[in-house]
């Protein structure tokens, strides 16, 4: 949870929770047996830093490299905002390691 900086990433606004269940939901999710591994960047207003979301990214990195060495795996990004180097830079990294990454395109529209 990079915004409490506790290990429970508590989805207390809701829309990371729905698009987990729309991609992996037991029932009807499209990858039903998929592994989720909540990491919370946003507050319960959807409101969020881009040093947070870049400090998460990285420990994805982390994780799935040592957790699951060689195997794939997908972030997705359910979240918005302008153009930053630093978040594309962070993004290529997470590619680089062998992750696929979805991000939401017009949430804000």
């Amino acid at each position: 949870d990079f915004v409490s900086n506790d290990g429970d990433p508590d989805d207390c606004h809701g829309h990371g929770t729905h698009c987990a269940g729309t991609a992996v939901g037991t029932t009807y999710g499209v990858a039903r047996g998929a592994m989720v591994h909540g990491v919370r960047v946003l507050n319960c207003n959807g409101m969020g830093s881009w040093s947070n979301i870049i400090a998460a990214m990285d420990w994805i990195i982390g994780h799935h490299t040592s957790s699951y060495p060689g195997a794939g795996g997908v972030v997705s990004m359910s979240l918005g905002g302008g153009f930053y180097s630093a978040i594309n830079n962070a993004v290529n990294a997470v590619a680089s390691a062998g992750l696929a990454i979805t991000v939401a395109a017009g949430n804000s529209n």
